[in-house]
């Protein structure tokens, strides 16, 4: 898949990039990235979150996710955590150009803005974020609204409600092929 996208990106010098882009709906990446999306669920009275993580191709299919519980002290925690796991996912499978998109305008902010001026609760997980998103050739961060960010919604409260982590390639879990063909998208029957 690098072979793929270092030859159909826009230059063959590495790009480092902090672009950020807004998206209303549900959108395809480019030809040359992954699109990430990445949402956390969380509920108050058990500071249980779950992580959900959803990886795109330029064609729209699902080339891979995660879903993990965890516990979290505050939303914005999890929400910032989840990004952290959606960038690590994407170093995971060895991918070298992505747009990580959440529905989090703090968090993106928070990546965008200096880390003196985010939240110190999200500071430690910032800097985790900055220096894994350091090594690839190219990364754009995307807010996005809830409905354009359903799957990995789903995906994040699927991850509340199990013990174990649950990563999958190409076939998502049977709970979120409904969502995924709401979207429109490719999957699996």
């Amino acid at each position: 898949m690098n072979e793929y996208l270092d030859i159909h990106a826009p230059s063959n010098q590495p790009v480092v990039s902090t672009s950020f882009v807004v998206s209303p709906v549900w959108s395809l990446p480019p030809a040359f990235l992954i699109k990430i999306n990445c949402d956390a669920s969380w509920d108050f009275a058990s500071f249980k979150a779950g992580f959900g993580v959803i990886a795109w191709n330029h064609l729209g299919y699902c080339i891979g996710g995660l879903a993990k519980p965890s516990s979290c002290a505050s939303a914005l925690i999890a929400e910032c955590s989840a990004v952290l796991e959606g960038i690590t996912f994407a170093q995971d499978l060895h991918l070298r150009r992505v747009l990580v998109s959440t529905d989090s305008q703090e968090v993106i902010s928070s990546i965008k803005d200096p880390l003196s001026k985010g939240s110190w609760r999200i500071f430690p997980i910032l800097s985790k974020i900055r220096r894994i998103a350091a090594s690839f050739d190219e990364v754009r961060w995307e807010w996005s609204p809830r409905e354009a960010n359903r799957a990995a919604h789903a995906a994040a409260s699927l991850a509340s409600r199990v013990v174990n982590l649950n990563r999958w390639a190409s076939v998502p879990p049977p709970s979120l092929s409904r969502v995924l063909r709401n979207d429109g998208l490719p999957c699996p029957p």
